[in-house]
Formats: C-alpha cells, sequence, structure tokens
C-alpha cells in the first residue's frame, strides 16, 4: 500500500512536469504569492493538528486521563509515523495509551471508532451544507465569498453551544459532540487549506469549491492505502477539482487536473513541513514519557 501511495506521489509530479509550466512554473508561482498567502498555507495543517489532537483528547478522556499538551505530543508523533510503510503512528498511539495512560487497546480502539465515524458524519453535514447552499446559489447566483464561509461555519457555532449545554447539565454526550465540532473544524480548515494552495498555484476558488474538495478528501483519507493519503489524495484532488458541477464554481472556473496536482503538491509540501517539526517534537516527548514508564517499579 506504501509503494502504490509512494509511486501515486511520483506519477503527480511526473504529470504536472510534463504539462503547462511544469514544476518550475509552481515553484514561480509560490515565490510569486504575497507572504500573507504563504504564511496562511504553512499555518494552517498546524492548525489541523491541533483540531485532531483536541478531538482525540475528548474522546480518549472518556476513557483514561490524557494531558492536553500530552495528547497533542502523540497525535503529532502519529501524524509523522504515519508516512512510514505499515503506518506505524497508528499502533504506537494505542501502545502508548495502554502502557503510560493504563487505557486498554479496546478502549483506545473504541476511540479511534468513535473518531471516524464524527469524521464522516461532519463530511455528511459538510455535503449537505454545500447541497443547500448550491441550491441558493442556483436560484439566486453566486453567493457572496464571506456569506458563504460564514454559512459553512454555522454547524460548528451550533455544536459548541449544544456541547456547553450538555456540559453543564453533567451529560457525557457532551463529548461526542465537542468531538464533533472538532471535526468538522478540521473539514473547515481543509477547505481553507485548498483555497490557499489554489491560489497559490493561481486559481482563485470560490468557497464552495474549496470546500467540495476539502469534503471530497476527507472521505480519501478514511480509505486505508497509504499513511495520510499519501498519494491517492493528490490524484483525487486533480480530477475532483476539475470535475464538480458548475454551481460549486460561482463566479470563479473550473480548475484543470494539472492545477489540481500542483495545488495539492504545494499542499504536501506545507504538510510535511509542518509534521517534521511537530512530530519530531512529539516523537521525543512520547519516548521521554514511556521512558520514564519503564524505569518505574
Amino acid at each position: 500500500m506504501f509503494t502504490i501511495g509512494a509511486a501515486l506521489v511520483i506519477a503527480a509530479v511526473v504529470s504536472v512536469a510534463r504539462q503547462g509550466a511544469g514544476l518550475t512554473g509552481v515553484v514561480d508561482a509560490l515565490r510569486a504569492s504575497s507572504p500573507g498567502l504563504v504564511v496562511l498555507l504553512i499555518a494552517l495543517p498546524f492548525l489541523n493538528w491541533l483540531c485532531s489532537a483536541a478531538s482525540f483528547h475528548v474522546l480518549t478522556n472518556r476513557y483514561g486521563k490524557v494531558g492536553a499538551v500530552e495528547m497533542g505530543a502523540v497525535i503529532a508523533s502519529a501524524w509523522l509515523l504515519n508516512y512510514l510503510p505499515m503506518r506505524p503512528g497508528l499502533i504506537g498511539r494505542v501502545a502508548y495509551h495502554k502502557k503510560v495512560n493504563g487505557i486498554p487497546i479496546a478502549a483506545s480502539v473504541q476511540a479511534l471508532a468513535y473518531s471516524i465515524g464524527l469524521s464522516g458524519f461532519a463530511i455528511v453535514v459538510m455535503i449537505a451544507l454545500l447541497l443547500l447552499l448550491g441550491g441558493q446559489s442556483s436560484a439566486a447566483g453566486a453567493t457572496p465569498g464571506s456569506r458563504t464561509w460564514f454559512a459553512l461555519s454555522i454547524p460548528a457555532v451550533l455544536g459548541i453551544a449544544a456541547s456547553l449545554w450538555l456540559r453543564a447539565r453533567a451529560s457525557p454526550s457532551w463529548r461526542f459532540i465537542s468531538a464533533g465540532v472538532f471535526k468538522f473544524a478540521d473539514v473547515l480548515v481543509w477547505a481553507v487549506r485548498y483555497w490557499a494552495c489554489f491560489a497559490v498555484v493561481g486559481v482563485e476558488l470560490s468557497p464552495t469549491q474549496a470546500a467540495g474538495i476539502a469534503a471530497v478528501t476527507q472521505l480519501v483519507l478514511l480509505i486505508p492505502l497509504a499513511g495520510n493519503g499519501l498519494g491517492l489524495r493528490e490524484w483525487v484532488v486533480g480530477l475532483v477539482a476539475s470535475s464538480l458541477p458548475t454551481w460549486f464554481a460561482g463566479a470563479a472556473t473550473a480548475p484543470t487536473r494539472v492545477e489540481g496536482l500542483s495545488a495539492d503538491l504545494v499542499n504536501r509540501a506545507s504538510e510535511l513541513f509542518a509534521a517534521l517539526l511537530v512530530g519530531v517534537w512529539g516523537t521525543m516527548v512520547v519516548a521521554r514519557k514511556a521512558a520514564g514508564e519503564r524505569k518505574q517499579p
């Protein structure tokens, strides 16, 4: 699976290199981008990491106590290690919680199942909202960008209110609502990431285009091919971005397959930078805590 994913990444690079302005054009576009756009592209993967860590923290603390910073380190380490063959980050995270936090393997697997289910629910909510916005924009023209982004954030706002209300009444279901809010926020961040990485390569996406691409790529990340959707995600973005229904675009134009591949290669590069930075830190923290646990009688 890892070999297939790596081959797909290489194929994406070759496809971009052979068409249009090639890889040089992508590099030139990146250099010509505004500093604010580049900073946004670099910063957003860190926000995805925080959303993922917060979601797992809420779900896992149902079974045992894990510190917020500790969970951030565990998720960061798993994020980086999942780029390796056989996705060792997933196995290592479960083993760590059992060894250090005393959380049974079955409980960690259950928390993972809840996480996957909530991710799927967040994607469904996003797609349903996009269909609703699409119907409105088809009837009344393109929806202004700022209004669309605001509309896309409404489920998260409602989820936060519901979570706080349930927690105040000591209802255990607040954890699932809260984790779902973080999952939906994660999809929103992905949408902004796609808006930014396409802007870097010279394509202005509408909010509905960016959110539609984000929703599809989140589905791809649930497919157990290679870790972090390696290879498969790049091609899905290239194919989906160029074939979304017309109403997704609004006033924008549909990108080509090569532009989609180029954008997600830029996206992957910024993601790798973030994964390396926090992943190395997280792995050091996790290794130190695990070593300290082994020394205890």
